[in-house]
Formats: C-alpha cells, sequence, structure tokens
C-alpha cells in the first residue's frame, strides 16, 4: 500500500491531576519495601485524580488537547473509540457518546467503547485505522483512555494501590486521520494468551520438592497458595512470557514489511516492571536510548499507558522523518499487542 493511502495520527493529547503522590509514602503507608519497589519499577511519584477527576473528565480533556494539536475542531471528528478498563463506575450509557456530548460534537460523530485490558490503547488504534480505511465517509476517529485507580487493577486484589506495579492517574488520547502527513500506521499484530496453568504446574513443582511445605500448604485453599506461594517464581515465569509475546508481535509487524528489528529507531512500551523492559530490550537486541517509557514519572496507566507513552514520544525532537517506531504493550495475562509506524 503506498505510503498516501495509510492513515496516520495526526495529533496526540493528554491530561493528569494536579494532585501528586510520593511513591515512599505511599509504601510506608501500606507497610510496602520502598527501596525494593524503586528497583522493581522506578517510580518515585503519581497522580492522583482529585474528587472532580473522574474518567469522563480527564477522558474529555485529553481528547480536547489532542483535537487541537491535529488542528481540526470537534466537529470534524467522525468516531470516539474510548478503551475502558477495570473499573466500579457504573453507567448505563457509553463514556465515548459521554465525551461526545461534552464536546458537543453530537450531530458529527458516533462512539463506541471497547475493553481490552492495558492492550485495550492499541487495540483501538487497530480498530480505528481499519473503520477509517474501510469507510469512505470516516476521516478522522479518536481514540481515547482514562484511568482512576481502582484497585480491581491490582493482581491479587487488594486495598493498596501498589503491588507487583505502581499505577497513577490519566488520560491520553490520539487522533488518527486519512488526511495526516506523517505518522503512517504500516503493521500490527497481537498475541492472545491466556494460558496461565503454568502457575499451576509451579506450584506442584513445589509441593513434590518440599514435602514440609507440602504439608504446611494442605492446610490452606488452593487460592491461597496461588496468592502467597513461590509468588517470586510466578512473576518471573510471566515475565519471561511478557517478553517472548512482546517479542513474537514486534518480530511479526516487522518482517510483515520486510524489515527487521535492528531497523527500528524509536521503541515505545508499556513498562510492567524494570526487569521486564530490560529484559525485552535484550530480546530485540535494542539500545536502550531507543526506548520510550514514562513510567518512571508517571507509573503505569493501564489502558491508557501505551497512549500516553506515544503522545510523549511524538513530541521527542530526536524523531526524524520516516524513522520506524515500534509500540508494544502487554496485559498481565502474557496478552501482548504491536504496532510499527513511520514517522
Amino acid at each position: 500500500m503506498p505510503t498516501s493511502a495509510m492513515i496516520g495520527i495526526k495529533g496526540t493529547g493528554a491530561y493528569f491531576p494536579k494532585e501528586k503522590l510520593d511513591i515512599k509514602e505511599l509504601a510506608n503507608k501500606y507497610k510496602f519495601n520502598y527501596h525494593s519497589l524503586l528497583n522493581d519499577h522506578g517510580v518515585k511519584q503519581i497522580h492522583i485524580a482529585g474528587p472532580k477527576e473522574d474518567e469522563l473528565f480527564m477522558a474529555t480533556k485529553a481528547v480536547q488537547e489532542a483535537l487541537k494539536d491535529a488542528k481540526i475542531n470537534a466537529k470534524d471528528i467522525d468516531v470516539v473509540i474510548f478503551c475502558k478498563g477495570i473499573t466500579r463506575q457504573k453507567t448505563a450509557r457509553t463514556f465515548s457518546s459521554m465525551i461526545i456530548e461534552n464536546l458537543k460534537a453530537e450531530e458529527a460523530a458516533y462512539g463506541f467503547d471497547i475493553d481490552g485490558g492495558l492492550i485495550g490503547g492499541l487495540i483501538g488504534i487497530q480498530v480505528a485505522n481499519d473503520l477509517i480505511k474501510n469507510n469512505y465517509n470516516i476521516i478522522n476517529a479518536v481514540v481515547v483512555a482514562a484511568q482512576e485507580f481502582d484497585e480491581l487493577y491490582l493482581f491479587k486484589g487488594n486495598t493498596s494501590r501498589i503491588n507487583h506495579m505502581v499505577f497513577g492517574d490519566g488520560s491520553a488520547a490520539v487522533v488518527l486521520s486519512k488526511e495526516a502527513n506523517n505518522n503512517k500506521i504500516l503493521a500490527s499484530n497481537f498475541v492472545i494468551d491466556h494460558y496461565t496453568n503454568f502457575i499451576d504446574d509451579i506450584l506442584l513443582k513445589s509441593l513434590h520438592e518440599d514435602s514440609k511445605l507440602q504439608h504446611f500448604m494442605q492446610r490452606f485453599k488452593t487460592t491461597a497458595i496461588v496468592k502467597n506461594v513461590q509468588n517470586q517464581k510466578i512473576i518471573s515465569k510471566m515475565t519471561e512470557r511478557w517478553v517472548e509475546n512482546a517479542y513474537k508481535v514486534v518480530d511479526f509487524c516487522m518482517k510483515s514489511i520486510n524489515l527487521d528489528v535492528s531497523d527500528i529507531n524509536h521503541f515505545i512500551k508499556t513498562q510492567l516492571s524494570v526487569k521486564e523492559t530490560k529484559l525485552l530490550g535484550e530480546r530485540l537486541k535494542i539500545d536502550t536510548a531507543k526506548i520510550y517509557n514514562a513510567s518512571s514519572e508517571k507509573g503505569h496507566l493501564g489502558h491508557a499507558d501505551i497512549l500516553y507513552n506515544l503522545h510523549t514520544t511524538l513530541k521527542s525532537p530526536n524523531l526524524k522523518n520516516l524513522d520506524i517506531i515500534a509500540l508494544v504493550t502487554a496485559n498481565y495475562d502474557c496478552s501482548s499487542g504491536a504496532l510499527v509506524l513511520r514517522r
């Protein structure tokens, strides 16, 4: 497909609450080891949404910034796609319809919500890309996500914001358009990996290796075992799966456009842990200077994370025309998604 016929990213935007919280303070409150968290995630501070800064408010703000960046008006929007995360907020209406109402774009746009977890942002971009390519009347599509922290996001479910990841609050949006001059979408790929039986395998192996442990574990339910035993082994194994699946989707994308991973100029990713980022960089043989990730400044933004990382990267003065930009993100169930752009 000629580059002129490809869909590109015309503008991006983001919004963060004014209030900030030091991770050290949060760690002390919930009796976590701050230095361990810092080593694992590299996050020192996060933004926290105030009483009036719910997901809808933040999402609308991010879209307004993206429209301003794209130099288009709300009436120019054809589609709004809201990427949902795990939340306790209940509403009879879709968030996309409420965003359209806030923008006063009801006459021009329609919208829908999608649920893709931490890879939802990339799925949203892929869906928008396909909609524009296959519909003559659709010119501009907005993809937006917002995270207002909910403890349901945590791996084991606790009242704490921290467990195996450090989450922050915020939102991000991108405008895809037929009229974009650069940031053209070249390829995408997704691996859906819900197989988590390896957790049971690790536990069973541990039980066989240690009869004392087995005797002790017989006093507890299986759910308690999964949550509390051999936790580091499980996370280590999951990290291996994240890295391998992320490698697969990036490698597939590059090969599909007759390029190699060595041709990547800029690499954007969500960060599940510092170790995961390091291992994936080594697997892809990518110089750390090429890796863009804002987790150290904002924490993980859930389903909005990849959109925000894309937003900050596209503002970098280091980008040159025709540079190859790869994005990758992963879910906690080991599913991964990748997207490749040409600047």
